[in-house]
């Protein structure tokens, strides 16, 4: 669920280096996107403090970097490629201290060659390049803002292909949280929308979980009734 109030850190980042206005109408916005993908990931969470606080750094630690990465591509003109070849050999250097120090001898040649193998590490890099570059390039087209909600539409849409095509169970909470996150969604990239259509939107999206809820409960009732007959 911490990893879900990305988009606000990389607001507060924006605010705090000089690259976003404040503007709490837009920080309202990102939040209730926040409080959904929040209430679709609830879950069982056992609170480990270490995590907590490595799971909190690593948000703060990537909110400055894509703030800055804005930075280098619209303060300093740079494209895509040139700001590439500037972070990511210092990315680099931080991965492998921290794999030695992590990994540190667990990790051989012969096991390497064994589970993962040369083309597929290979494969796995290319990605990751193109990956890097697909998003600087909307990172300068946009903002480091819009790169990360773009993350939560990515996560909507996953769900609902899953549930098209592998008929994946959805809950009638995850239904609601990613609702709420996608009326924000349409609230941040349409401004003109009035709050008559986003209260309407809200109510559909309620009545649509509650009978969901009571469709569950309906079949819990139908499964459980089979069972005391056997």
């Amino acid at each position: 669920m911490l990893k879900a109030t990305t988009p606000v850190a990389v607001l507060i980042a924006g605010y705090a280096l000089g690259t976003e206005k404040p503007d709490y109408l837009i920080f309202a916005k990102v939040s209730a996107i926040v409080f959904g993908v929040i209430i679709a990931s609830y879950g069982e969470v056992e609170f480990v403090l270490i995590g907590f606080l490595f799971q909190v750094l690593g948000i703060a630690t990537e909110a400055t970097r894509l703030v800055m990465v804005q930075q280098l591509l619209k303060d300093y003109k740079m494209d895509p490629m040139v700001s590439l070849y500037h972070f990511a050999p210092v990315c680099a250097v931080m991965n492998a201290i921290a794999c030695v120090l992590v990994e540190g001898q667990k990790i051989t040649y012969a096991k390497f060659a064994s589970s993962v193998g040369i083309p597929i590490l290979l494969a796995n890099c290319a990605m990751a390049l193109f990956l890097n570059i697909s998003v600087v390039f909307l990172i300068g087209k946009t903002s480091s803002l819009v790169m990360c909600l773009s993350g939560v539409f990515k996560d909507i849409l996953l769900v609902i292909v899953s549930v098209m095509i592998w008929s994946s169970p959805v809950m009638p909470l995850q239904v609601f949280g990613y609702g709420i996150a996608l009326i924000g969604l349409v609230w941040y990239k349409q401004p003109d929308v009035s709050v008559k259509q986003l209260s309407f939107a809200f109510v559909l999206l309620s009545v649509a979980s509650v009978l969901m809820v009571f469709a569950e409960l309906q079949g819990d009732n139908v499964i459980t009734s089979k069972v005391n007959e056997y």
